[in-house]
């Protein structure tokens, strides 16, 4: 199938062209890339670079596989570089690596930039447009892998909402707990306990917001789940929003379940974006799996 097809169905299904400048990584690719005058302009298509979402890779003309991965890290890089194939395509939630225990966001070596572009292998970034679309988005596919029913929106980011919330069957903590761990396979939550049972939840995907907070909790959520309520980054955006979350925790009543930042945006990518991609696009694809949810 010929890339322009692939790229023209993501464009126009998500409206990666017709966003604003990515909120998030207009300023971090940026600055990621700082140390490094030119790298990231010899490679990147002039699109991205104006609106940090799109067609990132322009690495050849066909596509014969696609590969779905949450963060461009190296470790998924590696492993479908292994593979082997050439005309892929990896659809990406993020366009960097991101350490979230420590350093944050990581630029890519040049020799992946050669390696990708070497095996005919185009990059497609998803961010903004992922987290607010109306039908396939990081919290709802969440939100529907827990059997979360009537489910709104919340969190308002233009030109959508990045938050879901709704109702669950009434039931012990430790019941929710142990739900959120199968669906996302990810034994080791984090969680602040502030009610024993539950019924209405509020889910971000990603990394928590103090305003996002107060807000689930203002629509009657007595659980707020995300990727990452606590920021470990160890930078002056890391430091800030942990005194933000610190006072919005000690005045929430709500319990707080935090599952990693990664395994909170792997939903989408292994199911939701699986499901359009196959019968939108008539394009098979395979998720690349992140060994640790937590780093």
């Amino acid at each position: 199938m010929e890339l322009e097809y692939v790229v023209e169905a993501l464009n126009t299904y998500f409206n990666a062209p017709g966003c604003e400048p990515d909120s998030s990584f207009a300023g971090n690719m940026r600055a990621t890339y700082a140390p490094f005058p030119g790298l990231l302009q010899r490679y990147a298509t002039a699109q991205f670079l104006t609106k940090y979402n799109g067609l990132m890779l322009r690495n050849g003309a066909e596509i014969t596989k696609v590969y779905t991965v949450v963060f461009l890290s190296q470790e998924v890089l590696d492993k479908i570089l292994s593979y082997g194939h050439k005309d892929t395509l990896v659809v990406t939630h993020h366009p960097l690596e991101m350490e979230t225990s420590h350093r944050g966001f990581l630029p890519m070596p040049e020799s992946y930039f050669k390696a990708l572009k070497a095996k005919a292998t185009s990059v497609y970034s998803l961010h903004d447009p992922l987290d607010v679309h109306s039908i396939i988005s990081t919290s709802r596919a969440l939100a529907s892998a827990l059997g979360v029913t009537s489910q709104r929106p919340f969190a308002h980011m233009p030109p959508g909402f990045v938050g879901i919330y709704g109702c669950i069957e009434l039931s012990p903590l430790p019941n929710f707990l142990q739900q959120v761990r199968v669906v996302t396979r990810v034994p080791e939550l984090h969680y602040i306990v502030k009610q024993s049972n539950i019924e209405k939840v509020g889910i971000v995907a990603g990394e928590v917001d103090a305003s996002a907070m107060q807000e689930a909790e203002s629509l009657g959520c007595d659980t707020y789940l995300t990727g990452t309520y606590y920021n470990r980054i160890n930078n002056p955006l890391g430091e800030q929003q942990r005194i933000s979350f610190k006072k919005a925790m000690r005045q929430a009543h709500m319990n707080l379940i935090e599952c990693s930042h990664y395994a909170s945006e792997s939903i989408v990518m292994k199911r939701d974006l699986f499901d359009y991609l196959a019968k939108g696009i008539g394009l098979a694809a395979e998720f690349v799996e992140q060994s640790n949810p937590w780093y």
